[in-house]
């Protein structure tokens, strides 16, 4: 990840080379602004200038490896665009060249920088001083935001939703040489991720898209397949049927592109708990028959539902297609084309990290009501183990996204710092504040995901891995008194074989798309 001085200097250089590529934006540069842009590389400026590097920008382009909207409309340079907002005529482009135009390079930046309305307002108005032929608000300049081809629906439950295809991502993958295709016949896996985002704190509407990833394929964000927005959860068939009829097909046939045919050999679906009951059309997490993938029964304990571990017959899915497991509530569009046990693998972000490990920690720093447990620390020792957990942040290289926060933000702690903390740091954090049995306990879980997030060890350490998981497992009744019974905790116990099925943990993760559904 970019530091914020690097964003701050690719935010300064963008602009001055907006100001500076458009030959027919007659520009007056202060002298300020000239001594600024003298200071950068020529180089920099002439790629940024390339229409060729605007068309086809490869992810190395920079060092943040980032991908860049292509949202803005193509001009000739010959032609001027709107600058009236009583002119209701939109850019046009022009076939022969594939340079940008100035607004529409303008509109580009907004984008990539999430700059606000207020402050673009407040550049235009600038920009229009100088002389330079850009619209004057920011209503106007959206006009130049070239239209993406998508299905948008009107569904009954007061929400649209907009399908923009499997297909058209591939070949936008391909046309910026992000997918290599080495074999004239080529079979993809892809991982399809769905979830369902707020987007306001004081309303129920919320967003539900449909992300892609393609594995192989380095991207810095997914794709977007489509998205629903609405007050309520989409209906699943309307929700799903444009997936799965394109998902079938792209399955059964070759689709040609640029003389080599390529075929989608496996579909990954990465959901959490709730999202994949919604797409599988079973039972939610907090029912006696949640599990998708044995047959549990869980009891209700202290008003908590409570799945003990034990071995339990599995489900298959050729039981899901003829709908004969206990667990189904509806048939889902995606019935015979994903396999409903080994497709759908228990999310890593949200079970483990977001589940088990967050579970744990808090036994550790809250307690729980009529349970008294002797791993709980105290005030004394909360403290301490604050302070050693803000010193050893300051000592994390830059590859990790988050630094360590104290616990009294224990409440606010993202999915990347519980990771952090299982994965690097429980060994040294707990060693001195946890008695030995849970600290032993808690070293099982440490050792188990350290291996299965390794690409090597989850292989050459599959099995001790797998008996750490089993031990961890088994333990937790005694040392908890059933506060570590919760469904998160089963899925634990099915994660091994989907390390041996699917690799490492996170191959099949759903880190790569939170970025892109936090607001």
């Amino acid at each position: 990840m970019a530091s914020r001085q690097t964003a701050n200097r690719y935010i300064r250089e963008y602009l001055l080379t907006l100001m500076s590529a458009d030959s027919t934006a007659n520009c007056v540069e202060d002298e300020s602004l000239s001594e600024v842009s003298a200071s950068f590389q020529l180089s920099e400026a002439e790629e940024f200038a390339n229409p060729h590097v605007w068309k086809d920008l490869a992810p190395d382009a920079g060092e943040d490896n980032s991908e860049i909207p292509y949202c803005y409309s193509h001009e000739s340079s010959g032609e001027s665009s709107d600058t009236s907002d009583d002119e209701s005529g939109s850019a046009t482009s022009n076939p022969q060249t594939s340079r940008p135009s100035l607004p529409a390079k303008l509109l580009t930046f907004m984008l990539i920088f999430s700059v606000s309305k207020r402050a673009m307002q407040h550049l235009l108005v600038i920009l229009n001083e100088e002389g330079c032929n850009v619209p004057k608000s920011v209503s106007t300049l959206k006009r130049y935001c070239q239209p993406i081809s998508h299905d948008l629906l009107s569904v009954a439950c007061g929400g649209q939703f907009a399908y923009f295809g499997i297909m058209n991502n591939i070949r936008f993958c391909f046309e910026r040489q992000l997918l290599k295709l080495n074999d004239h016949f080529q079979k993809l896996t892809i991982l399809v991720n769905f979830d369902g985002v707020p987007v306001y704190k004081s309303s129920k509407m919320c967003l539900w898209p449909i992300l892609l990833a393609i594995k192989g394929v380095d991207l810095s964000v997914p794709l977007p397949i489509g998205v629903f927005c609405g007050i309520n959860r989409p209906p699943l068939s309307t929700y799903l049927e444009s997936f799965a009829q394109e998902l079938r097909s792209l399955m059964e046939t070759y689709v040609s592109i640029a003389n080599k045919a390529i075929k989608i050999e496996r579909c990954i679906i990465i959901a959490d708990a709730p999202a994949r009951a919604f797409i599988q059309g079973i039972y939610s997490h907090s029912a006696r028959l949640a599990c998708g993938y044995c047959k549990i029964e869980g009891s209700r304990i202290e008003n908590r539902m409570c799945f003990p571990y034990n071995q339990y017959e599995p489900r298959t899915n050729d039981a899901y297609m003829s709908m004969r497991e206990s667990n189904q509530l509806v048939s889902s569009p995606l019935l015979g084309i994903v396999n409903f046990v080994e497709d759908l693998p228990p999310e890593y972000m949200h079970s483990v990290c977001l589940g088990v490990v967050k579970r744990l920690f808090s036994l550790y720093v809250y307690s729980i009501k009529g349970i008294k447990l002797p791993c709980r620390l105290s005030a004394v020792q909360r403290i301490h183990l604050s302070q050693l957990m803000i010193q050893v942040s300051k000592c994390l290289p830059r590859e990790f996204h988050r630094k360590l926060r104290s616990l009294d933000e224990f409440e606010h702690f993202k999915a990347c710092e519980f990771r952090t903390l299982i994965v690097y740091l429980a060994p040294v954090l707990f060693r001195k504040f946890l008695p030995a049995p849970y600290f032993d306990h808690l070293m099982l879980l440490h050792v188990a995901i350290f291996c299965f997030v390794s690409q090597e060890l989850s292989t050459s350490l599959f099995h001790q891995a797998s008996s750490c998981i089993t031990l961890f497992c088994q333990r937790a009744p005694g040392l908890y008194k059933g506060a570590l019974q919760s469904f998160n905790a089963h899925l634990l116990s099915h994660m091994p074989h989907f390390v041996e099925s699917l690799g490492p943990l996170d191959q099949w993760s759903a880190f790569f798309s939170k970025t892109t559904t936090e607001f």
